[in-house]
C-alpha cells in the first residue's frame, strides 16, 4: 500500500470499528475515576519501559510490556488511556501493547496511531490481524 493511500484506509478502518463500538455499547460511556491505582500502575509500567533499554535487558522491557498490556485490559484503564493525550513515545508503547488487546476501542486507538507514526516493523502485521478481526471477527482471517 503506498504511502498516500494509507491515511484513507485508515480512515475507513477507524470508522468501521467506531461503529461497531457505538452498536456494542448503547449505554453512555462512564468516565473512569482520576488518578485511579490501574492509571498509576500503567504510569508506571511505561516509566519502566522508558528507563529499561530493551537490548540489553530483554527481559526486563518484556515484563514491562506485559504487565502494561494487562493493565490496558480493564475497560476504564483502556478507555482512560484512549482518551489521554500521550507524547510520541509513550503513544508508542502503548500501541504496541494494543496489538494484543482484545477490545474494538484498543484497536481505534491503533489504527489512529498507525495513521500518523509508524509501529515497529515486527508487529506491523499482528496490528492489521487485529484490526481485521475487529472489523469482521467471523469472516476475516490473515
Amino acid at each position: 500500500m503506498k504511502r498516500r493511500q494509507r491515511p484513507h484506509f485508515f480512515k475507513n478502518v477507524i470508522d468501521g470499528l467506531k461503529d461497531r463500538i457505538s452498536a456494542r455499547s448503547p449505554g453512555g460511556n462512564r468516565a473512569p475515576p482520576k488518578n485511579s491505582s490501574q492509571s498509576l500502575l500503567s504510569r508506571a509500567a511505561l516509566d519502566i519501559l522508558h528507563k529499561t533499554n530493551p537490548d540489553y535487558d530483554n527481559h526486563l522491557f518484556y515484563t514491562g510490556r506485559l504487565a502494561l498490556r494487562n493493565i490496558l485490559r480493564n475497560e476504564s484503564v483502556l478507555k482512560e488511556a484512549i482518551s489521554k493525550q500521550w507524547d510520541k513515545t509513550d503513544a508508542g508503547l502503548i500501541a504496541g501493547v494494543m496489538v494484543d488487546v482484545n477490545s474494538p476501542d484498543a484497536a481505534v486507538y491503533l489504527a489512529n496511531f498507525m495513521k500518523e507514526y509508524k509501529l515497529p516493523d515486527d508487529r506491523v502485521p499482528s496490528a492489521i490481524e487485529r484490526l481485521f478481526n475487529i472489523l469482521h471477527p467471523t469472516s476475516c482471517s490473515l
